[in-house]
C-alpha cells in the first residue's frame, strides 16, 4: 500500500502514514487474526498489486501520448522515426503492465470476491492522483471518458463473472437471505446503519465484536440522520472535486468498495463485520491524511505538529489493537467479549456455550444455551 500510494502521489510521508494506519488500526484485527480470513489478506494483496500494475500501465500510456504528440522539432523523418520507436516501446510496456494488472485482479477475485469493485477504484484513480480524467471542458470529458471506460471492460467482465459465481454458490449453500426473510427496507436501513457504524468504529474503535446481530426494530425512517450525513458528505466531496480531488477519490473508494458487503444482497445473518472494512477504510485514510495536510499547509510548525499528532494517533491505534488481539486467543474470550459489546447476540451466546461445554463447564454452558434460545 505504501509503495502504491508513493508511486501515484509522490507523497512519501503521507503515503507512509496511510500505510501505518492500515497496518495498526484495530478494525483490521479480525482480518489478520482469524485464520479463515486469510482469503481477505490474499485478496487485498492481489488487489493492491493489480492497482500498482495499473498505475504503471497508466504511466506508460501517458509517456506514449507525449511522444506521439506533434512537435515542431519532429517534422523531419529522423525525428518521426525516433518517435515511432519510442511509441512502440511504450506500447509494449503498457500492454505488459495491463495484462499483469488483469492477472493480479483475477487472482484477487479467486482469493475472495471482495475486490469486484476494483475497476471503479481504477476510474477514481484516473481522476486523482493519475489525472487521466480531465474535467475542464465538456469536450475533454468525452475524449477521456470513453477510452478509460473501454480499457476497464475486461476487468468488469471478470467482476460480473465473479459476482454470478458467488451469488450462485451462496444460494446453493443456503447463506443467501430471501427478500421475505430480510425485506428491502430493512436491507436499506441496515446499509445506512453499517456505513455509519464503520465510520464510527474507524474513529472510535472501542466496541468491536466478532459478530454484530441485526439491531432490533431497524427501519429506514429511523436512519434518516445517518442517510442525511452520507448524502451531505458525498455532495461536499463532489463540490470540492476540483480544489480537493483526494476527498472525492477517498470518499467514493470507501462508499464503493463496501457496496458488495453492505447488505443489499444479504449473505449470512450479520448486520456488518469488521473484516469487510479491511480494504474500504484505505479510502477514508487517504481523504483524512491528505485533507489534514492541506488544511495545515499554512501552519508555521506544520511538520512538528503533524509529527506529534500523527505519532499520538498511531500509538493509540497500537494500544487498541494489542487489546483487541487478546480477545482472539480463544473462543471463550472472543465470544464473551462479543456478548459484552453487543445485545441480543444469539450466535455469540451459542458459540460461547459450545466452547464452555468443550471445557467441561456444563452449568455455565447451559446458561448461555438458554440465552441463545431465548433471543432466537
Amino acid at each position: 500500500l505504501f509503495l502504491l500510494l508513493r508511486r501515484m502521489t509522490g507523497g512519501t510521508w503521507r503515503s507512509g502514514f496511510v500505510a501505518a494506519l492500515f497496518a495498526l488500526h484495530p478494525l483490521h484485527v479480525e482480518s489478520v487474526a482469524w485464520i479463515s480470513e486469510r482469503k481477505d489478506l490474499l485478496s487485498t494483496c492481489f488487489g493492491l498489486l493489480a492497482l500498482w500494475a495499473y498505475v504503471r500501465y497508466a504511466e506508460a500510456q501517458s509517456l506514449k501520448s507525449k511522444v506521439q504528440s506533434p512537435k515542431p522539432a519532429a517534422s523531419t523523418s529522423q525525428h518521426a522515426t525516433r518517435n515511432t520507436h519510442y511509441a512502440s516501446r511504450f506500447t509494449f510496456h503498457a500492454s505488459r503492465y495491463y495484462l499483469l494488472s488483469l492477472l493480479f485482479f483475477a487472482l484477487g477475485l479467486m482469493s475472495k470476491p471482495m475486490v469486484v469493485t476494483l475497476p471503479c477504484v481504477m476510474l477514481l484513480l484516473d481522476f486523482w492522483p493519475l489525472e487521466r480524467l480531465q474535467l475542464k471542458t465538456p469536450d475533454s470529458r468525452l475524449k477521456t471518458w470513453f477510452p478509460l471506460l473501454r480499457e476497464k471492460l475486461p476487468f468488469l467482465a471478470l467482476s460480473l463473472a465473479s459476482c454470478a459465481v458467488t451469488v450462485w454458490a451462496q444460494h446453493q449453500g443456503g447463506a443467501l437471505a430471501t427478500i421475505e426473510k430480510v425485506p428491502l427496507s430493512c436491507r436499506l436501513a441496515n446499509a445506512v446503519s453499517s456505513y455509519i457504524g464503520y465510520l464510527t468504529n474507524a474513529v472510535w474503535p472501542v466496541r468491536l465484536a466478532v459478530f454484530y446481530p441485526f439491531p432490533p426494530n431497524l427501519t429506514l425512517s429511523g436512519q434518516m440522520l445517518g442517510l442525511g450525513f452520507l448524502v451531505a458528505a458525498t455532495v461536499l466531496a463532489i463540490a470540492l472535486a476540483r480544489r480537493a480531488p483526494y476527498l472525492l477519490t477517498g470518499w467514493l473508494w470507501f462508499i464503493g468498495t463496501l457496496v458488495p458487503v453492505i447488505g443489499l444482497v444479504q449473505v449470512g445473518s450479520q448486520a456488518m463485520a469488521d473484516r469487510y472494512s479491511y480494504l474500504p477504510l484505505v479510502g477514508v485514510f487517504i481523504a483524512v491524511v491528505w485533507g489534514v495536510t492541506e488544511l495545515t499547509s499554512r501552519w508555521r510548525h506544520q511538520r512538528l505538529a503533524l509529527g506529534f499528532g500523527g505519532g499520538a494517533v498511531l500509538i493509540a491505534c497500537l494500544a487498541c489493537t494489542r487489546l483487541q488481539i487478546r480477545y482472539w486467543q480463544n473462543s471463550i474470550a472472543l465470544f464473551s467479549h462479543a456478548i459484552e459489546m453487543t445485545s441480543n447476540n444469539a450466535l455469540a451466546e451459542q458459540n460461547l456455550a459450545y466452547a464452555l461445554s468443550l471445557k467441561g463447564n456444563q452449568p455455565e454452558a447451559l446458561r448461555h444455551f438458554d440465552a441463545a434460545l431465548r433471543i432466537s
